[in-house]
């Protein structure tokens, strides 16, 4: 399959389309449904014939470098198992996805696949659940019938075979699950997620409440829905990561409101973003100068509105040890100061959105 980036329609906010009538002399703004063009999601009917699709689309994959210098691609969705809720068994110790079942349950979600055109472009999108078989550690024996990974994604589709795979889980342990259900509003086809509260088996207590999230098509991924977007004055934003067990990037950087902007590059930043490896064969070090373009630094300014970063908690992380984390600091009208940390970098979905965007800027920019 072609992986096209439509630039487009990859930076709509689920792509309505309005008309404005006139009703009783005053506008009134109404939701219209774009008509279904027909492309290849349309024809699969059955659970085997979605897995033989996602199982061949050539898109996402990771590119690693490993020890001996080889170059090996893993693809997430090239072993992916379609797999309804219900039978997902993940531990022998606790049933770790029993909540999720009893939620999906409740939600009538009984399938591991559904379609719909959620950001309203004339083709339907594909929302898949299952099993990417990515396990590793010898955590399952060879030919286990038990779950191995718990993956929920979403296949945008913008006709002539271009698909945008949008993984739709905020990971964090080992408990990850969310429940996709897709409803109608008032004629308007909208992508939910729950995700089922946390529990610490070791202190037998709750660690998170259920959690109903709405989402938007925004900067290519899904971001949680803002119905009324703020606009602040963003004056200085400043972003750092913290190490982990591992290669992880270890850098700083600085962007002022006229787009200037500072990068202290630390430890295993690499210059090839699209390449994992365990040991950084052409690393970016050292302290830096630039100015960002325009347009990234716009969409970075406007997903931060989108996402209104003054309501956001203050701190975020994940039960997991050994994982990176990060510390967002915004400084916004005239001098007020909004800090986000998060253990995991996994806070929100915008939030996983903002720090690649900033993450990127190491790579897309002319530092000097």
């Amino acid at each position: 399959m072609k992986y096209l980036l439509i630039l487009g329609l990859l930076f709509c906010i689920g792509c309505k389309k309005e008309k404005t009538e006139i009703i009783n002399d005053s506008p009134k703004t109404t939701f219209v449904k774009t008509k279904i063009k027909p492309t290849k999601i349309d024809s699969l009917a059955t659970k085997e014939e979605v897995q033989v699709f996602v199982q061949k689309l050539d898109y996402p994959f990771v590119r690693y470098r490993e020890h001996n210098d080889s170059i090996r691609i893993h693809k997430p969705l090239g072993k992916f198992e379609l797999k309804k809720i219900k039978d997902f068994d993940r531990s022998h110790r606790n049933d770790i996805d029993s909540l999720t079942k009893i939620i999906a349950d409740s939600l009538k979600i009984t399938e591991s696949f559904y379609k719909a055109d959620i950001d309203n472009n004339g083709f339907s999108d594909l929302v898949i659940i299952g099993d990417d078989k990515g396990c590793s550690g010898g955590s399952l024996k060879p030919n286990s019938t038990r779950s191995c990974d718990y993956s929920v994604y979403a296949l945008m589709n913008f006709g002539n075979d271009s698909i945008n795979p949008i993984d739709l889980m905020r990971r964090g342990s080992v408990g990850d699950a969310v429940i996709p259900k897709i409803k109608d509003i008032k004629g308007w086809t909208t992508l939910m997620i729950f995700e089922p509260p946390q529990y610490s088996w070791r202190d037998k207590k709750k660690i998170s409440d259920l959690k109903k999230i709405e989402l938007a098509y925004k900067n290519g991924t899904f971001v949680e829905y803002n119905e009324n977007p703020k606009k602040y004055s963003i004056e200085k934003i400043e972003y750092e990561t913290e190490p982990c067990y591992g290669s992880c990037p270890i850098f700083e950087l600085t962007i002022g409101n006229n787009r200037t902007a500072s990068l202290n590059a630390i430890e295993f930043n690499s210059l090839e973003p699209n390449l994992w490896e365990y040991e950084i064969s052409r690393e970016l070090k050292g302290k830096f100068k630039t100015i960002i373009d325009k347009e990234s630094y716009q969409e970075i300014i406007d997903l931060l509105n989108y996402l209104n970063f003054p309501s956001l908690e203050e701190n975020y992380w994940v039960s997991a040890t050994d994982n990176p984390g990060s510390k967002l600091t915004i400084t916004y009208d005239q001098g007020k100061i909004k800090v986000i940390s998060d253990y995991g970098k996994t806070g929100t979905l915008g939030l996983i959105k903002i720090y690649d965007m900033i993450a990127n800027l190491r790579t897309s920019q002319e530092w000097k």
